[in-house]
């Protein structure tokens, strides 16, 4: 599979989005009524099937992981 569905804390999100990650908010309630709190935000990862391995691991290092 090329996408991930995720929830993440909104401060990681806005963090990520300053750092200049590029990824969607999804819209909806996430996964179901209720799974995505207040602070938290439900996001689409997109990839290509070209995406290297070393532009993954930029992005974990965005996080901090």
């Amino acid at each position: 599979a090329n996408e991930v569905f995720a929830i993440m804390p909104r401060t990681l999100h806005e963090a990520l989005l300053a750092k200049g990650a590029r990824f969607s908010a999804w819209p909806g309630e996430g996964p179901g009524i209720g799974s995505v709190g207040p602070e938290e935000v439900f996001v689409r990862l997109l990839t290509s099937f070209r995406t290297a391995a070393v532009e993954v691991e930029a992005l974990l290092h965005l996080a901090g992981r």
